[in-house]
């Protein structure tokens, strides 16, 4: 590894700034073998700790809503699923594609088996990005950041898309750059099927596509062959986003976009672009701060290792190499198309008022330990070798911590509780409703009658229920109805209220009740139903998880 050494710029044939390994690293021909042999040597070492860091404990915490809910969508007929994906604002790619891995088991290690070894092939991503762009030794840097990343660990051990989502875009870059490297209509045709997928993998690609046409143009000379095979590969990408988007409009929600000029919305994407380079350096639990859910170490000791971090990449800044940096065209392009992969994911949300989290810019990570990695390996060699075993013990440290904790809601040890207790005549009431449609569908293979509605936690004086005596079966019904819109929404309370339950759960003798805790940013607590309950029923077991409270009510 020590004889990688840093390469230079030359022009090459095609209009792109491609590297040239240095005379001075010319070697015998025994000893470039041995230098191969080693690179792939320590990348082995490297993709062995991903992969540990993936697959170890991988069912340890049982699966969250959202994960839930790709189990359950999978087993829709596919021409029920596809609309159903769709209306659920996610691309059916994924949820095609894991159709038949979810007809071979179903069980937590296998839903999350996918996500974790497409985390393993990200992290080889990153290292033939590395590679593509600037040297070897680079490429080594980076893929040891990747490896253990908490972010990127975090949805490796994730059953949903994002993992997928991560490597796509990954691999569309790296086969970007290698189409203007070496050129060649294979390598092209190659970039844009792989780019296809990933369009078709994610709604927000538009920012995928406009952050390879900044790294392109940024790369490229005034001449060039490869601007035109660029220009058809990009007219027909967007084409075909264009063609997804309108197929699936009809499926979507109101918008309910914000104003892009109110102190609000600015304030808002100020403070989600401040909060990204944490969460991508360091990851996060996905819920609000304050949450029972939320990471502890999200607090002091990251900051401290972030501040160790500055401090040992600002040494490496004492060489004229590494400020020479801000002059190469391959680290300038790199940085843009990671704050461009950052900042649209952030701006979208924001004009749409939704909250902003880490998942929809977890793929700009690879991006941004690349150009880590480019700093550490143009630095002196102690230097560069300190600051990038700092980064790689902070980041194992907070990955191995956060694998160690519960972050969600347990449907595991809720529905264990329900299983283990029920009996003929139970149903189970749910508020909201759709979680315990898909959580009984996993972990009660046998079902039991799931009924409920929902709580609005700006008015938790009344519940809402589907009007007409709906029950929730997918985003699908709900959007096309109007169902979260709650255009057909019943808000009831009082005497309404006890009429709407008498009526739904008059065929049983024991009620269930599964409702949030009015925990930040997470489910809404149901007491008007409890309240609702108590003259025709009596409360015989209550059983506290750290964000669901579930309650066994009998007759009285």
């Amino acid at each position: 590894m020590e004889a990688l050494l840093w390469a230079r710029e030359v022009p090459a044939g095609h209009g792109i700034i491609v590297s040239e390994m240095d005379s001075s690293a010319t070697r015998s021909g025994s000893g470039k073998l041995q230098q191969k042999h080693l690179t792939w040597l320590i990348l082995a070492l490297i993709l062995g700790w991903a992969a540990l860091l993936r697959l170890a404990w991988l069912s340890y915490e049982g699966l969250w809503y959202d994960e839930l809910y790709v189990v359950w969508a999978r087993k829709l007929p596919l021409d029920r699923l596809i609309p159903e994906i769709l209306a659920s604002e996610h691309p059916p790619l994924f949820n095609i594609a894991g159709v038949f891995w979810g007809s071979i088991d179903q069980n937590e290690f296998w839903a999350r088996l996918p996500s974790a070894l497409i985390g393993v092939v990200t992290v080889l991503l990153t290292f033939l990005t590395a590679r593509e762009f600037f040297t070897r030794r680079t490429g080594l840097w980076a893929a040891a950041f990747a490896a253990c990343s908490p972010l990127l660990v975090w949805y490796s051990r994730d059953a949903t898309s994002y993992s997928w989502v991560i490597a796509l875009s990954l691999a569309s870059l790296y086969l970007l750059g290698r189409s203007c490297l070496r050129g060649g209509w294979k390598n092209w045709a190659a970039y844009t099927a792989v780019t296809l997928v990933a369009v078709y993998s994610h709604f927000s690609s538009e920012i995928l596509l406009a952050a390879e046409a900044v790294l392109f143009v940024v790369l490229a000379r005034k001449a060039g062959d490869s601007r035109r095979p660029m220009l058809y590969s990009q007219a027909f990408l967007w084409g075909a986003l264009a063609a997804l988007i309108l197929a699936s409009s009809r499926y979507f929600g109101d918008m309910q976009p914000a104003n892009p000029l109110s102190f609000a919305t600015l304030e808002r994407l100020y403070f989600g672009m401040v909060r990204a380079p944490l969460v991508l350096l360091m990851g996060y639990a996905d819920h609000r701060m304050g949450s029972q859910a939320a990471v502890p170490l999200l607090g002091k000791l990251k900051a401290v290792l972030l501040a160790l971090w500055a401090l040992a990449l600002a040494a490496t800044f004492f060489s004229g190499r590494v400020r020479r940096l801000f002059a190469d065209r391959r680290m300038v392009a790199l940085a843009l198309f990671g704050l461009i992969m950052v900042a649209g994911p952030v701006a979208l949300l924001m004009l749409r008022s939704l909250e902003t989290t880490g998942r929809y810019y977890a793929w700009a990570a690879p991006a941004v330990f690349i150009v880590m990695a480019v700093v550490v390996a143009r630095a002196p060699r102690r230097v560069g070798a300190i600051a990038g075993a700092c980064i790689i013990a902070g980041l194992t440290l907070t990955t191995v911590y956060e694998t160690g904790i519960r972050h969600n809601e347990d449907f595991r040890g809720i529905m264990a509780v329900v299983d283990a207790g029920r009996r003929e005549g139970d149903v189970l009431m749910c508020f909201p409703e759709h979680i315990g449609v898909v959580a009984a569908d996993f972990y009660l293979m046998d079902n039991i009658d799931v009924v409920g509605g929902f709580m609005d936690p700006k008015r938790l004086d009344v519940a809402f229920f589907p009007g007409g005596g709906d029950r929730w079966s997918g985003y699908l019904d709900g959007y096309i109805e109007g169902y979260h819109e709650r255009k057909v929404m019943e808000a009831l309370k009082g005497e309404e209220l006890r009429e709407r339950l008498e009526r739904d759960l008059s065929r049983y003798q024991r009620v269930w009740l599964l409702q949030g805790k009015d925990v930040p940013g997470q489910f809404s607590s149901a007491k008007v139903v409890e309240e609702a309950l108590a003259p025709g029923w009596e409360a015989v077991e209550a059983h506290d998880f750290p964000l669901m409270m579930l309650k066994l009510y009998r007759r009285r």
